[in-house]
């Protein structure tokens, strides 16, 4: 049997994907792969979401954890 990986645009939505499933269905025991996926996007694109914006949504999931 062998595994797929994804790689380029394809992980990147996949992520996003699994990101929104976990914070939709508020599986807080995930919220820490939430909060990497956020500071992992922000580290390589900074000016995708403003970084008020950025501090406002990590803060509220950290105070979930």
């Amino acid at each position: 049997m062998w595994t797929m990986v994804w790689s380029g645009p394809t992980a990147l939505y996949l992520r996003r994907l699994t990101t929104s499933i976990i914070v939709q269905n508020r599986q807080i025991s995930h919220y820490e792969r939430v909060l990497a996926f956020l500071e992992n996007t922000h580290t390589l694109l900074p000016t995708l979401v403003p970084a008020i914006k950025h501090m406002k949504i990590t803060f509220g999931l950290k105070t979930m954890v």
